[in-house]
């Protein structure tokens, strides 16, 4: 059963109820919303994207080597070749 969080966004209370730290959003829109919410509401909830939390959990110590050349033009020449 859902608590009454009056009107917070489904996907933090569905964290809230399950004890999560992290939620992990697919779009930077949506990133935006969750974690503009998680301040406004002093939640403490860590809010990142898909691809930050796959490449920390895959290759945590290259995170700082590679954020630095992930520019726009870098990410659209990525998204062509796939």
């Amino acid at each position: 059963m859902v608590a009454n969080f009056g009107g917070l966004d489904q996907k933090l209370v569905e964290a809230i109820e399950a004890h999560a730290d992290t939620v992990v959003a697919l779009c930077s829109c949506c990133q935006v919303q969750l974690r503009d919410s998680n301040i406004k509401n002093h939640l403490g909830l860590k809010i990142s994207d898909l691809a930050h939390f796959t490449m920390e959990a895959l290759m945590p110590n290259m995170l700082p080597l590679i954020i630095p050349y992930m520019t726009p033009k870098m990410i659209a020449y990525i998204k062509e070749e796939l």
